[in-house]
């Protein structure tokens, strides 16, 4: 490997954890908005009768009632677990998006709420058994089925400097349909 190929991805690196050290420095600490089960101001009490629900107000704003939050699908929305809430979950001052990682920085999850999708970033090989690895950390932390986690909006992808061959493409979550197989995923 000639010095200029091994800079380029010494600096993208330093890069990607200036950014993601910047995302952590910029986190606030205020969730979205939570209002407690059978209350909603400025409206008659709702009533909660075990089952939280996210609410839609005039312009779009979702409020959230108990833990659940509604989050958009290819086919329309479902209720996920408001994984927003999570301490593990950073998000920038402005709220534009927030984003967890896992603890030995193999991938970083990014949400944005304005269109309700996922980013997902595979930061290490090998990238079949990491996406195996992501999409169980979201599965649980959305509390979804795999059918569910194939119905989100999101996009799963790769830096070139850590696999340059897939770097260009949307690998999707494992098993489902239009994914890129690895060795090792199951189909639904």
């Amino acid at each position: 490997m000639n010095s200029r190929h091994t800079l380029i991805i010494a600096a993208s690196a330093l890069l990607l954890l200036g950014v993601t050290a910047l995302l952590w420095f910029l986190a606030i600490s205020s969730p979205p908005t939570t209002i407690p089960p059978g209350f909603l101001p400025g409206t008659l009490p709702v009533s909660n009768s075990g089952s939280n629900m996210p609410i839609s107000q005039p312009g779009g704003q979702t409020i959230i009632v108990g833990n659940m939050r509604a989050v958009r699908t290819l086919d329309g929305t479902i209720d996920v677990l408001d994984f927003t809430q999570d301490s593990d979950v950073a998000s920038t001052s402005d709220e534009s998006f927030l984003t967890w990682s896992s603890n030995s920085a193999e991938y970083e999850v990014f949400y944005l709420p304005l269109d309700q999708s996922f980013s997902v970033v595979l930061l290490k090989e090998p990238i079949g058994e990491i996406r195996r690895k992501v999409a169980d950390d979201m599965k649980n932390k959305l509390g979804v089925s795999s059918k569910d986690l194939c119905a989100l909006i999101a996009e799963v992808t790769v830096p070139y400097f850590v696999n340059d061959f897939y770097s260009t493409k949307n690998l999707g979550f494992p098993g489902c349909p239009g994914a890129v197989k690895f060795e090792g995923d199951t189909n639904l």
